[in-house]
C-alpha cells in the first residue's frame, strides 16, 4: 500500500497499480449498491408482514370487542325481560332494585328510558343520579325499533370520562314499551389493547373515525399526554393528511413516524367492524425491531454475498500483485540507488533492519573517504556513544518508525565529532526507507550533516540584539510552541512598559535609552525563572510568559520585580534611572488560547494601568458583557 504512492517508481508500475485499484474500488462499490437494494428490498418485506400482522390481530381485535358488547347484552337481556315479567300492564315502573345492580367495575349507572326519550339513571346504590332527555339519541332510536344499540359518547353527568351507552329494547308482548340503558367507561374494552405487541416493542390504541384516542395504551413506548394519533410523535403533514382521509371513509393503511425518544416507528390502522360504528384499532411497533424480526432469516443470504465479493477482490488483489513483483523490486532497486546519490554528501549511512547492520562512508578534511561498518547499532544502542543523552528518546522513535514503515525522516541533535573531539555539536539526520511489494522495510539510507554554523545563525537572528533576550518573532514563536505542547491552563502572561520613556530619550538621547533597556533586561533576567520566556515586544515594551504557575505566584514574582526596580533607583547616583513600569497580567485556567489572546489581554491591562496613572500592576479582568454572555 506504500510503493503505489512512491512518486520514483517507475511510470509504467505506477499506472498499472493504479488501473488495479480502480477496478478494486469498483468492486466495493458494487458490492455496496446490490447490499443497499437487497436491504431495501428486506425493508419493503418488512413493512408488508407488520401490515399483515396487523390485520389479523385488528380482526381478532374485532371478533373480541364483539363478544365483550354480545356480553354486556346478553345480561342487559335478562334485566330486561325481569322488569317485563313485573310489569304486565300500565306504565313500566322498573323496580330500583334491579337498576342498582352493578354489573362490574367498569360499569357507572344503569337506568330506564320511556318511548318519549325521557330516561332516569340510577347509580350502583340505587339513587336517582341523572334525569335527562335522550330522545335524539340514535342508539336509543335503534332500540325502540326492537334493535339493542350501543354508541360511545362523552356526555352529561359523565362529561369527564369517555363513555360506552347502550340501550337494550323492553318488550310488552310484540311492542316496545321502553329501553334500558346501561352505561359503561371505555376500560371495558381495555384488555383488548393490553396484549403484547411484538415482545413488547409496539402497542395497540383505540380511536374513532377522526383520529382521537378512545382507549389508549399503557406502554412505555407510548407519549403520555398524547389525545390523538397526530400527537404521538413527528408525523409528516401530507402523511397525516392520508390518514385522515383514509379513516374518513372507513380504510386502513400505515405511515411512518419519529416518536419523542427519536425511535422511527412503523405504524398501521385498520377498521374495526363493531356496532359502536367507525372505529379504528392503530399499532405503532419500533422499526428496528421489525426490521430485526423480518430479516432474520435473509441477513445470512446477504453475508454470504459480500465475503463473496470480498473474496473476489481479494484473489484480484493477491494476482495483480504477482505480476507486477518482478517489476516492483526492479523500482526498489532504482529508488536505493537515487537515495544514495542524493545522500551522498558529507556522512553516508546504509542500514539494514534485518541484520541491525549500519554501513557508513564519509569524507575528512583531506577529501579521503572512510568506510565501515557497525554491527548491532540499535540492540546495543551504540548511537549513545556520541548522541548527547537529550536525544536518545527522538533517535529511538525516528528509528522505530522509519523500519517499520517506508518513508522519510529527518532530525537535529547534538552529536560529537565522528573525528574525535569533547564538544557536542549540531548535526541533521535525514533518513529515507524502502520496501518490498509488502511494505516492509528492506533497507535506510540516510545521511548526517554538521549544521553547527547553521544553528548559531539562526540562535542569533532569534535575539534582541541591543537587549540579548528574544526579539518579537522569536518570542511569539516559542510562546506558540510551548502552547502547543502544555497548553495555555495555569499560565500568566506580562506586557511591561516602562512609564515617560520618552523624555529619558528626548533628555538624554537614545544611547542613555538603550542602556535604561538593557539594565531592565538584565534585572528580568535575574528575577523571573530560567523556564519563563522574556522577550522584547517592541520600543519599551517587554512580555514575560509563566506556565504551571499559580496566580498567588505570580503576583509574588511582579512585587518582587517593582521591589528590584525601586532599589535600583534608590541605590545608583547617576542620572540614568529605570522609569517606573505598567505591568498588565493576564493569567488564565483556561485551556485552548492562542498567543495573540494571550498578548492582547496583558496589552489592554497594561493601558488601563496608564489610563489609572501608571506605575503599577493589574490583572485582566473579564468585560462585563463578555462575562454576561459567557453565563448564558
Amino acid at each position: 500500500m506504500i510503493l503505489e504512492n512512491n512518486p520514483h517508481l517507475s511510470p509504467r508500475t505506477n499506472r498499472g497499480i493504479r488501473l488495479f485499484y480502480c477496478a478494486a474500488i469498483v468492486l466495493c462499490l458494487l458490492c455496496t449498491l446490490i447490499g443497499i437494494l437487497f436491504w431495501h428490498n428486506i425493508q419493503a418485506k418488512a413493512e408488508a408482514a407488520l401490515i399483515c400482522t396487523l390485520a389479523e390481530e385488528t380482526n381478532k381485535n374485532a371478533d373480541n370487542l364483539n363478544r365483550q358488547i354480545a356480553g354486556v347484552f346478553n345480561t342487559l337481556s335478562g334485566i330486561a325481560n325481569s322488569i317485563a315479567a313485573i310489569d304486565t300492564e300500565g306504565p313500566i315502573t322498573p323496580p330500583r332494585r334491579l337498576l342498582s345492580i352493578k354489573l362490574d367495575e367498569d360499569h357507572l349507572s344503569l337506568g330506564y328510558a320511556a318511548c318519549n326519550g325521557c330516561a332516569t339513571l340510577y347509580d350502583n346504590d340505587g339513587a336517582i343520579c341523572a334525569k335527562l332527555d335522550i330522545s335524539q339519541a340514535e342508539f336509543f332510536g335503534q332500540a325502540l325499533l326492537g334493535s339493542p344499540c350501543a354508541e360511545y359518547a362523552v356526555a352529561e353527568p359523565y362529561a369527564d370520562c369517555e363513555t360506552i351507552w347502550f340501550a337494550y329494547p323492553i318488550w310488552r308482548g310484540s311492542q316496545v314499551q321502553g329501553a334500558l340503558i346501561a352505561v359503561y367507561k371505555t376500560e371495558l374494552f381495555k384488555s383488548i389493547i393490553e396484549q403484547p405487541v411484538f415482545d413488547h416493542f409496539g402497542y395497540f390504541n383505540l380511536t374513532d373515525a377522526a383520529g382521537r384516542l378512545i382507549l389508549r395504551s399503557d406502554s412505555p413506548l407510548m407519549k403520555a399526554n398524547a389525545l390523538t394519533i397526530s400527537q404521538l410523535g413527528q408525523i409528516d403533514a401530507q402523511a397525516l393528511a392520508l390518514i385522515q382521509d383514509n379513516m374518513a371513509q372507513g380504510q386502513g393503511g400505515y405511515y411512518n413516524f419519529i416518536d419523542t425518544d427519536g425511535r422511527r416507528m412503523l405504524a398501521a390502522y385498520q377498521p374495526l367492524e363493531t356496532v359502536l360504528g367507525p372505529w379504528f384499532m392503530t399499532c405503532a411497533v419500533d422499526a428496528q425491531y421489525v426490521l430485526f424480526r423480518t430479516t432474520s432469516g435473509k441477513i445470512p443470504s446477504l453475508s454470504l454475498l459480500i465475503v463473496a465479493m470480498l473474496l473476489y477482490i481479494g484473489l484480484f488483489f493477491f494476482f495483480a500483485q504477482v505480476l507486477r513483483r518482478e517489476q516492483i523490486l526492479l523500482d526498489i532497486q532504482t529508488e536505493r540507488s537515487r537515495i544514495l546519490e542524493e545522500t551522498a554528501n558529507e556522512h553516508l549511512i546504509d542500514y539494514n533492519p534485518a541484520t541491525d547492520t549500519l554501513r557508513y562512508s564519509f569524507r575528512i578534511r583531506n577529501g579521503q573517504i572512510i568506510n565501515g561498518e557497525l554491527l548491532d547499532i540499535l540492540k546495543e544502542k551504540k548511537y549513545r556513544r556520541i548522541v548527547s543523552p537529550e536525544y536518545w528518546p527522538h533517535i529511538e522513535d525516528a528509528t522505530e518508525k522509519i523500519c517499520r514503515e517506508p518513508g522519510k525522516i529527518t532530525l537535529e541533535c547534538l552529536s560529537l565529532p565522528w573525528m574525535g573531539g569533547d564538544d557536542y555539536e549540531w548535526c541533521r539526520l535525514t533518513l529515507a526507507s524502502v520496501g518490498d511489494e509488502k511494505g516492509r522495510v528492506i533497507s535506510v539510507l540516510g545521511r548526517v550533516e554538521n549544521i553547527q554554523q547553521l544553528m548559531k545563525a539562526r540562535e542569533n537572528a532569534a535575539m534582541d540584539p541591543m537587549t540579548g533576550i528574544l526579539n518579537k518573532v522569536s518570542l511569539r514563536k516559542k510562546i506558540s510552541d510551548a502552547l502547543e505542547e502544555y497548553g495555555s491552563a495555569n499560565t500568566a502572561t506580562l506586557m511591561i512598559d516602562l512609564d515617560n520613556f520618552k523624555q529619558i530619550n528626548d533628555n538624554y538621547g537614545h544611547m542613555v535609552g538603550d542602556i535604561v533597556l538593557q539594565r531592565l533586561a538584565q534585572i528580568m533576567q535575574r528575577v523571573f525563572a530560567v523556564e519563563d520566556i522574556l522577550g522584547r515586544f517592541g520600543g519599551d515594551e517587554f512580555v514575560v510568559f509563566m506556565q504551571n504557575i499559580s496566580r498567588e505566584n505570580v503576583e509574588k514574582r511582579v512585587s518582587q520585580f517593582e521591589d528590584i526596580l525601586r532599589q535600583d533607583q534608590q541605590n545608583r547616583h547617576d542620572f540614568i534611572n529605570i522609569p517606573t513600569p505598567s505591568i498588565g497580567i493576564f493569567y488564565t485556567k483556561d485551556n485552548g488560547l492562542d498567543v495573540d489572546t494571550l498578548i492582547i489581554r496583558a496589552d489592554q491591562t497594561m493601558y488601563e494601568i496608564k489610563r489609572r496613572g501608571k506605575n503599577g500592576h493589574s490583572f485582566w479582568q473579564q468585560p462585563q458583557a463578555e462575562s454576561s454572555e459567557q453565563g448564558q
